[in-house]
């Protein structure tokens, strides 16, 4: 059974048609890219499957699930997490903090119970304390721990934005653009982080411009066009594909893959 399946998943904002009866499954533990140009529906995509918009027709499955239309929060708490293309954070909190809020979104206790000192939620919040520290140090952010998150480089804040998605503690990951504004040096060690994610078993669902990013993580790359999927395949299926090649990667594509 599929981690997640789509199925003939359609949305219409007015008269425009965004995402076209997209089918696609992804398997426990695989790391699949989701590309195509701007305006193709990937985002769109991502917004239906997290229950920010309510599809058109067709059904999102999850875990064996109906989650069609279910609110974010519902979403989230069965498991599936995502980090978004413009980051999210709560710049006037540390990073410890921000990843705290995270984690409460799974904690027998919630944020503002938090607040209340009681033995039990100042013993479980301790707990929580190892366990976003253990994430800071993963992302590579120990030495910014106590840091606000306004006062974070870019590269920092989206790191960030990934860690505080891994302390809802998901078994999907959805990274929206994760590697936007890097450079090169921070997109590589972005790269190095999925793939470990990846090893410590969290499925993940990606969408990157970054095609290179892509071709290097992703054991299966899905193609939209116009909302429509075009093609399907292993990264080197994808970067000969005649179809993928006009609509999306151009002629100088050998040296993008």
């Amino acid at each position: 059974m599929p981690l997640l399946e789509l199925q003939k998943l359609t949305k219409y904002f007015g008269g425009l048609r965004a995402v076209n009866e997209l089918d696609l499954s992804i398997e426990k533990g695989q790391i699949v890219g989701l590309i195509g140009p701007n305006g193709a529906g990937k985002t769109t995509a991502f917004n239906i499957i997290t229950g920010k918009f309510r599809p058109t027709s067709g059904k999102v499955i999850f875990k064996g699930k109906d989650i069609t239309g279910l609110n974010l929060h519902t979403i989230a708490g069965l498991g599936l997490a995502r980090s978004f293309q413009q980051t999210f954070l709560f710049s006037e909190m540390t990073v410890l903090d921000n990843i705290l809020v995270g984690f409460h979104l799974k904690s027998k206790i919630g944020f503002w119970n938090a607040l209340v000192s009681t033995s039990s939620t100042r013993h479980l919040q301790g707990q929580l304390v190892e366990k976003a520290t253990e994430i800071i140090q993963f992302l590579g952010l120990e030495h910014v721990k106590y840091e606000l998150a306004r006062n974070l480089p870019h590269g920092y804040q989206r790191l960030l934005g990934i860690g505080i998605a891994l302390a809802t503690e998901p078994e999907l990951l959805l990274m929206d653009e994760p590697s936007t504004g890097m450079n090169p040096e921070e997109t590589e060690h972005l790269l190095g982080k999925i793939k470990e994610i990846n090893k410590k078993g969290l499925t993940i669902f990606l969408v990157a411009h970054n095609v290179r990013l892509i071709m290097n993580v992703c054991e299966r790359v899905i193609v939209l066009n116009f909302g429509s999927k075009i093609a399907e395949g292993t990264p080197e299926e994808i970067c000969t594909n005649s179809e993928v090649i006009n609509a999306y990667l151009g002629s100088g594509y050998a040296s993008r893959c």
